[in-house]
């Protein structure tokens, strides 16, 4: 089937105050020129060519397409996620049957939806945490269904907490071949095992900070985290915190959110009887206070972790009751500004550095 092409031959976006996010490159007014979909170039001084379309962007920002690092692809939401400026979406686990024929260019750009960047399926332990999921209930699983999902092509692997330690280290070890392609692999700090295992065994991502915690930790005593953001800084390990897990959870949105209407009813449902569950605590002072005494330590930590050079990937956990698609992100990032990491070094954290702790196609991330 013939898809149409709905981009213009030739377009330009004049007038715009460009974020090209490119090193050392400074916000500046330039035109920006498209063709057949690609820029060509950009600068302050242009010349459009006879015929183009011309778009006055005047008292706009123009910014690359933002990098969602963490999501679940749900075609009803692709549009979501592009009004909101996202382009890339990475999906940490899905469906087989879809993912794949919904992750070709040619779909995402006839549906308008985010590119796609595909783990297949979550690799679990028993019993997983979504049906979607390929449960690897020892070494000999991993290595029946991870030489699968690599040659079909996927981009990382994600793997699941319950997974058990000897298939997720055989799922490592197939991911980091000493020859041939390798792959990264992201997931939470599978359940038994602690972060010190990750920083040896040399998982590539890490999902949520609550990993960060030793044994029986919790977040009253921060400074326990502290004295291991050093060895993460030095391992490599790139981290998407989540902090909309948390500040999601003292949100009241109200008796009808609007958020609502842009949910597949499967997705509303499931997102108004969560709030019905937290109704009663989102009265009780007490559980607000403690709450948000968790999200600030958790921000400090976030602070501490861009302090100290740990790569950190926004992501929405979308979408996870409360945790829209699109808007997610942005929230996301809100949270990580007031955790004290400035505007300018968010849009990077989104964009330029996100591509290439991801390692997404070198065009990613910059306007440049």
């Amino acid at each position: 089937m013939h898809l149409p092409s709905l981009l213009l031959d030739v377009l330009a976006l004049v007038g715009g105050t460009v974020h090209v996010t490119a090193p050392g490159a400074e916000p500046q007014l330039a035109t920006i020129l498209i063709e057949d979909g690609r820029i060509v170039a950009v600068a302050p001084k242009l010349d459009v060519p006879d015929g183009a379309e011309v778009v006055d962007c005047s008292g706009l920002h123009l910014i690359p397409g933002l990098i969602d690092g963490l999501a679940y692809h749900e075609r009803q939401h692709d549009l979501l996620y592009t009004n909101a400026g996202v382009t890339v979406l990475r999906d940490h686990g899905n469906d087989l049957g879809r993912i794949f024929a919904e992750a070709e260019l040619e779909v995402r750009d006839y549906l308008g939806g985010p590119s796609l960047s595909i783990s297949g399926a979550l690799l679990d332990g028993s019993p997983p945490s979504t049906g979607a999921a390929i449960v690897l209930r020892d070494e000999h699983d991993a290595h029946q269904f991870v030489p699968t999902l690599m040659a079909e092509g996927v981009d990382f692997l994600a793997v699941g907490v319950g997974l058990g330690e000897a298939a997720w280290r055989s799922v490592l070890e197939q991911a980091h071949p000493e020859v041939g392609r390798q792959v990264q692999v992201w997931g939470p700090v599978p359940r038994g095992l602690e972060l010190d295992a990750l920083l040896d065994a040399g998982q590539d991502g890490l999902l949520f900070l609550d990993g960060l915690l030793p044994p029986g930790g919790t977040w009253d005593d921060e400074q326990a985290v502290a004295g291991t953001i050093a060895r993460i800084a030095s391992s490599g390990l790139a981290i998407t915190p989540l902090l909309r897990g948390t500040a999601r959870l003292l949100d009241d949105p109200g008796e009808d959110p609007l958020e609502l209407l842009y949910l597949g009813p499967d997705y509303a449902g499931a997102w108004r009887a969560d709030l019905e569950q937290r109704a009663a605590q989102l009265e009780d002072p007490d559980y607000r206070e403690r709450g948000l005494a968790v999200l600030n330590s958790k921000r400090r930590v976030v602070a501490q972790l861009y302090a100290a050079g740990v790569p950190l990937v926004p992501g929405s956990g979308a979408p996870h009751p409360w945790l829209m698609p699109g808007h997610g992100l942005i929230l996301e990032l809100r949270e990580w500004q007031r955790a004290g990491i400035p505007a300018a070094d968010l849009l990077e954290l989104a964009t330029v550095r996100a591509a290439a702790t991801l390692g997404l196609d070198k065009q990613r991330g910059a306007l440049a």
